[in-house]
């Protein structure tokens, strides 16, 4: 994750001064990884498959924080940038941290009666669905986000 940290600021870098809507697609892109790797992982079967599984996803999970971090800053006014970036902190936070495992060991404890030791693979399969909708809040938001960031820049 944190190698996908700095691979997502290099590339946002990179890809922001030809378009700016890759401050939102980057953080897509990585979504969609992290959405379709997670997924083909649930079916691993050895230890050393998922592992190598495991690989693409936990780098695209970092891959959103830069452009997405860069998007705040480049929306906020100057006079609620901290407020801003303080928010986002702690929204991924309380919902990653928090509600995260909160809702995989939820749904394992409910699933335990049908799917027995194998209930936190099944709960595991919510995480797929959640990516892909990211994804597709991001993808909705690159829509605007030219004439959003224009209009942040004029006020």
């Amino acid at each position: 994750m944190f190698a996908g940290t700095l691979l997502g600021g290099v590339l946002a870098d990179r890809l922001v001064h030809r378009d700016r809507r890759w401050l939102v697609r980057l953080p897509a892109i990585a979504c969609a990884i992290v959405a379709g790797g997670s997924g083909l992982l649930l079916f691993a079967t050895r230890s050393s498959i998922a592992l190598i599984l495991l690989i693409l996803p936990s780098l695209a999970c970092g891959l959103y924080l830069a452009p997405s971090y860069a998007a705040i800053q480049a929306l906020a006014s100057g006079r609620s940038r901290a407020t801003a970036t303080a928010t986002l902190t702690f929204a991924v936070n309380l919902v990653g941290l928090g509600l995260g495992p909160v809702l995989i060991g939820g749904t394992s404890d409910l699933l335990k009666g049908w799917a027995g030791s194998e209930s936190l693979r099944y709960a595991f399969f919510i995480i797929p669905p959640l990516y892909f909708s990211a994804t597709a809040l991001f993808l909705g938001a690159a829509r605007s986000i030219r004439r959003d960031i224009g209009d942040a820049e004029t006020e």
